[in-house]
């Protein structure tokens, strides 16, 4: 009997045991830092670069569940939707339907009957009452009848899609108590009377698009009371029914108004419309939106008015929408966000912005932040993945130039940069020593060199702070891209990189055409003094000066430079995003200018040259040769740099999609090469620069050696220079042969 009493008392333990101690709680999943997400209920936190990238990085693989955007339930009601063109796999293939009441031209199947492609000009009067779809598609039929259908009472699906029917008389489909599903698609109908569906009091689904509706009226839905489905896409229309449409559709679900000319809804638009749960203004002419006129609107899942050409919505369009999971707003151009816009929308999981300037305001750039319940986002450009660090699944994913993981996405881009890097800022450094030592050196010339090295100098240390910012958030930059776009130093090193990238130009085109007057035009014209050539290239320094400083001025942002992760306005993957006007001028109209002014005075003095040495004897031919080959490459690493450049804006402009990976190579290596170039064709590869290092080098070996050795009676001697005859044309020549200025 132990086992008795134990069976009777143990349910009385257990009841008590879990009274007084509860029940264990069930495991809730991990909170996580802005822009992580748990691996499920496992205490793991992986960043948004790791969400949805094809590998699995949880151990329960939760990271790449739930990848697809699959908010509101059009799937799930269209699947209820049966396709007439589709036969049900489980339908009897043979007729159920006697055959005297089957137009001999007509397929049947089960109660289907399929006339389609026939050229009927009527619906065939010899038609099966028992008859539950009949298909009449792609045929010839102008009108309807009053009496020509009524008599199908068991009549389901009607399908008069493709046909030329123009007008419909009031009461066309009456008798027709069981009919689901009407579909009257690309016909030519102008406007429906007042009662067209009339008896229709099953319908759930009427398809009107690709007709020529120019108008509706209320009372055309009257008798609707079971509609679900309104398809009125790719027709005419410059309004909404007129009165209070909905009232004759009071179980309505979805409305479809695609490619319409409806150029604004009003707070009347949508009275009584409350049970509509996806509503889609897709390509249409909509220029505002009322403040109130979403508000009857509290059961809208999706809602879709993309593609429009909508101004700024005003505060609080959205407030009352709740239960919106859906959001699509994209290729508004002239849409901009506003803080407050999404307030109200708790519920909201997937919002597309593809289209649309994201705010440049430092202070509004977090006008995504509040909606804590975002899973999809999508915008033009990765990097505004910044704004919403909550969305698990935001796209694109990379720019080509960055990604979600790094800043400098691509393994070759890294390298590049530290090499660019270094060589900028090393052989820079090295040519403006060696000029401050190296004695006997033209002045002037000297004097451009070292500023033209300075400028370049700059673009080195813009290089080094993008590559140490790289490392700095290797594997994590999404989570650090807003506070770095927005940070001071974003900000300074985009200005060093316009600084330097201008002054570079501006000193190449001045030095450019000053040596090609003095060698085209040798008794013409003066050599300017080192005072004009000193107030010049601070007049040049000037000049970029107020250009890099430009966007501090005339924008009432500080995030300019910071439109993009490298910090350049470049504006290459949204051409016309805020400043583009700026980029525009900058990078094709100055630079694209400099180029052609340093092409036509580098080929003014070939051809002069060329013409010197034919008069002239004494000189090797090869001499020429060597200058021809000097200048063809100072004018291509300019058009390499500069060409690539000014096409790529231009082509952006015109709306042509470029690869990611040109972007990238053209904003990070073709711009800045250049400076390290410069160093090497101006200063380190001329023999009058390397005569002079080489002599400082054995000047200070010389004096180690003597100070070793105690020897300081030990003197070097130095090569004394040539006398130059600088009074006529040869004597330019060999000044420019000597001292390589350019």
């Amino acid at each position: 009997m132990q086992w008795m009493r134990f069976v009777v008392c143990f349910p009385a333990l257990f009841l008590h045991t879990c009274v007084c101690t509860g029940f264990p709680e069930p495991k809730s999943e991990p909170r996580c830092e802005l822009g992580k997400f748990p691996c499920g209920s496992l205490p793991t936190c992986l960043p948004l670069q790791l969400q949805c990238d094809g590998k699995e990085d949880c151990s329960n693989g939760a990271d790449e569940a739930n990848c697809g955007d699959n908010n509101g339930w059009a799937d799930h009601l269209q699947s209820q939707v049966v396709n007439p063109a589709l036969e049900s796999a489980g339908i009897p293939r043979d007729c159920h339907l006697d055959k005297p009441v089957v137009p001999y031209v007509c397929q049947c199947i089960y109660t289907h009957i399929k006339c389609d492609k026939l050229d009927l000009v009527s619906v065939p009067a010899n038609i099966s009452q028992d008859v539950t779809r009949l298909n009449l598609q792609h045929n010839l039929i102008e009108s309807l009848q009053n009496n020509s259908l009524g008599k199908l009472t068991a009549l389901q699906s009607l399908n008069l899609r493709g046909n030329r029917i123009r007008t419909l008389p009031a009461g066309a489909f009456k008798g027709l108590t069981n009919l689901r599903q009407l579909y009257l698609s690309e016909n030519l109908l102008e406007s429906l009377p007042a009662g067209a569906f009339q008896g229709l009091q099953r319908l759930k689904w009427l398809y009107l698009q690709k007709n020529e509706l120019r108008s509706l009226h209320a009372d055309v839905f009257q008798g609707l009371n079971s509609l679900n489905w309104l398809d009125l896409r790719f027709n005419s229309l410059q309004d909404l029914p007129s009165g209070v449409w909905c009232d004759h559709m009071p179980a309505l679900l979805w409305l479809e108004m695609e490619g319409n000319d409806i150029e604004q809804l009003t707070p009347s638009s949508f009275t009584r419309c409350s049970s509509l749960t996806f509503v889609n203004f897709r390509n249409n002419s909509l220029k505002s939106i009322g403040h109130d006129t979403f508000t009857p609107l509290s059961s809208v899942w999706e809602l879709d008015i993309s593609w429009n050409s909508l101004a700024p919505l005003p505060i609080g369009t959205f407030n009352q929408l709740g239960h919106l999971k859906l959001l699509n707003l994209s290729y508004n151009s002239d849409m901009t966000l506003s803080l407050d816009l999404f307030f109200g929308l708790d519920n909201l999981t997937s919002l597309d912005l593809r289209g649309l300037e994201m705010p440049q305001d430092c202070q509004h750039s977090r006008v995504l932040l509040s909606l804590e319940n975002l899973y999809f986002v999508y915008f033009d450009d990765f990097s505004s993945c910044r704004y919403a660090l909550q969305a698990r699944g935001c796209s694109p994913k990379s720019d080509g130039i960055s990604s979600l993981e790094n800043l400098l996405a691509l393994e070759f881009l890294r390298v590049v940069v530290w090499v660019l890097a270094f060589f900028t800022v090393l052989g820079n450094s090295f040519v403006i020593l060696g000029r401050l030592l190296i004695k006997n050196e033209n002045n002037v010339h000297s004097l451009f060199i070292r500023n033209l090295c300075a400028a370049d100098l700059l673009m080195g240390v813009y290089l080094l702070i993008i590559a140490s910012r790289d490392v700095m958030y290797r594997s994590e930059f999404i989570q650090h891209a807003l506070a770095w776009q927005e940070s001071v130093l974003c900000q300074f090193a985009g200005f060093l990189a316009m600084l330097s990238s201008e002054v570079s130009v501006l000193l190449l085109t001045y030095m450019s055409m000053e040596r090609c007057l003095i060698i085209v035009f040798p008794f013409r014209t003066m050599e300017p003094s080192t005072r004009q050539n000193q107030t010049c290239i601070a007049c040049i320094w000037l000049l970029g000066l107020l250009i890099a400083s430009l966007p501090f001025l005339i924008q009432s942002s500080t995030c300019f430079y910071g439109s993009s992760s490298v910090c350049l306005p470049l504006h290459l993957r949204s051409p016309y995003g805020q400043g583009w006007v700026y980029g525009a001028v900058v990078f094709i109209g100055l630079n694209m200018c400099a180029w052609f002014i340093i092409l036509l005075c580098y080929g003014c003095m070939l051809v002069s040259i060329h013409r010197t040495r034919m008069r002239t004897t004494g000189q090797p031919a090869h001499k020429a040769d060597w200058i021809g080959w000097r200048f063809f490459f100072i004018v291509l690493t300019d058009s390499l740099c500069w060409i690539p450049t000014v096409v790529l804006k231009l082509l952006v402009l015109h709306g042509v999609n470029i690869s990611e990976t040109f972007n990238a190579v053209i904003a990070v290596v073709v711009l800045p090469i250049n400076s390290s170039i410069n160093p090497i064709l101006y200063s380190i590869s001329t023999s009058n620069f390397k005569d002079g290092s080489l002599r400082i080098f054995r000047t200070r070996r010389q004096s180690i050696t003597r100070l070793v050795s105690g020897n300081s009676t030990g003197h070097t001697t130095m090569s004394a220079r040539a006398s130059l005859d600088q009074g006529n044309s040869e004597g330019h020549v060999l000044i420019y042969e000597r001292e390589s200025t350019v």
